[in-house]
């Protein structure tokens, strides 16, 4: 029988009684980039770990969306319809497309597990307080409806100003 909460786990992350994940007490230790004595050798290999994998996966995404999948900005001079219908359907396309590979491995797959998890709960099904009953589909569909449109809000007031 498992004596304490991360035997129950089956993780060695901080936990408070209840399952929930807890920080550690304390701060974090600062990155050297802003150390006095500067410290240019500690700063770039913070900077390499920073940036490699997924930082420059997502400043990738960005620079090829705006390059090859981004109105006009000639076209974006003046208010229209079609223009902002095309980066809400991007923008749909890119949520639903990132989204889904993340959720195929942390939710479906579960390759990570309970490890980096608020909680050891997984998806709820069968709950009234769901839309459909199914807090995926409930997730899928308020970050579409309004993840979606508040992101294309935004963006078209940048493009247009």
């Amino acid at each position: 029988m498992a004596d304490t909460i991360q035997e129950k786990m089956g993780d060695e992350f901080p936990r408070d009684r209840r399952g929930f994940w807890q920080p550690p007490r304390g701060t974090a230790p600062s990155n050297p980039v802003f150390a006095w004595p500067p410290r240019p050798l500690a700063s770039l290999k913070w900077l390499y770990g920073y940036l490699f994998p997924w930082n420059l996966i997502y400043m990738s995404i960005a620079t090829l969306t705006w390059f090859y999948w981004q109105p006009a900005l000639s076209r974006c001079a003046t208010f229209q319809w079609d223009w902002v219908l095309e980066m809400f359907v991007r923008n749909e396309i890119m949520l639903v497309a990132i989204v889904s590979a993340w959720h195929v491995q942390l939710w479906s797959q579960k390759k990570q597990g309970t490890n980096y998890k608020y909680t050891s709960d997984w998806l709820a099904t069968g709950h009234r307080k769901f839309l459909g009953g199914s807090q995926l589909w409930d997730n899928v569909f308020w970050s579409c409806v309004s993840g979606g449109i508040i992101w294309t809000a935004y963006e078209v007031v940048m493009m247009w100003a």
